[in-house]
Order: structure tokens, then C-alpha cells, then sequence
């Protein structure tokens, strides 16, 4: 099931983590808020690869990492328009 963004903004953190969240993506939008994706079965592939990635740099399951917020911007997703399907 596609995980769809409150609002638009950027992921900002991903966690992954054998307790607590699990894998979980954090949305910071344009208004300061930021949305919590908890408890995810899976990512979409583009937020998979940077995954991939990170789990080889830092030889660990578990990542917590911050990003840019030019990374991987997101829209909020309105009547089968936007991308903010995670």
C-alpha cells in the first residue's frame, strides 16, 4: 500500500530500526510541520536505492539519516495528481 503525503515537502530523515518504528520516513513541509511514515512494509524504489546506499556506507541495518531538502521532494497528492505517493 503506497504511503500518501499529508502535504508537500521533502523527506527530511529516514530511520530504520530493528525496534520502535521500524523503517519510517520523516516529511518536513512547508509550514515547519513534519509527518511521520511509521511501521512501512517497504519504500518506493527511488527512497530504496538511497537505502541500498547508506545500509553499504555505513555497514549497519540500522540507519538514521538526515537529508537535504532537495533530495527528495514530495507533493501532496490530490485526485490522482501530484507525486506524493512514498
Amino acid at each position: 500500500m503506497p504511503v500518501i503525503a499529508a502535504a508537500s515537502g521533502y523527506v527530511s530523515r529516514i530511520k530504520i530500526s530493528a525496534s520502535g518504528f521500524g523503517k519510517a520516513i520523516y516529511i518536513t513541509h512547508s509550514n515547519g510541520y513534519v509527518s511521520v511514515y511509521a511501521h512501512l512494509s517497504s519504500f518506493n524504489e527511488e527512497i530504496a536505492t538511497i537505502v541500498k546506499s547508506m545500509h553499504y556506507q555505513k555497514e549497519s541495518f540500522e540507519i538514521d539519516s538526515l537529508l537535504k531538502p532537495k533530495t527528495l521532494k514530495v507533493k501532496e497528492f490530490r485526485h490522482g495528481r501530484g507525486r506524493g505517493r512514498l
